[in-house]
């Protein structure tokens, strides 16, 4: 996926795989609005980032198997 040739129309190049401290640090200080837990495998969280990484719209895939990698989608972040 660190192809830019790979990357899809939606997410843009804002597309990150990401592990457990990765995720927390990004979602440190965001404001969440969504936050569905209902889902066996992952949860779904979407909001907007910390006002320090520009409070862009995020939406992240959070894998509930231990040490999975997670999907943290930002496309704003490749404008700043």
């Amino acid at each position: 996926m660190n192809d830019p040739a790979a990357w899809g129309p939606f997410t843009g190049s804002g597309y990150y795989p990401v592990d457990d401290a990765q995720l927390a640090d990004a979602l440190a200080g965001a404001e969440i609005v969504v936050h569905e837990v209902g889902f066996g495998a992952f949860e779904f969280i979407e909001g907007y980032l910390s006002s320090e990484r520009g409070g862009v719209p995020f939406f992240a895939v959070k894998d509930r198997t231990s040490g999975a990698v997670h999907m943290l989608s930002a496309p704003a972040l490749d404008e700043q």
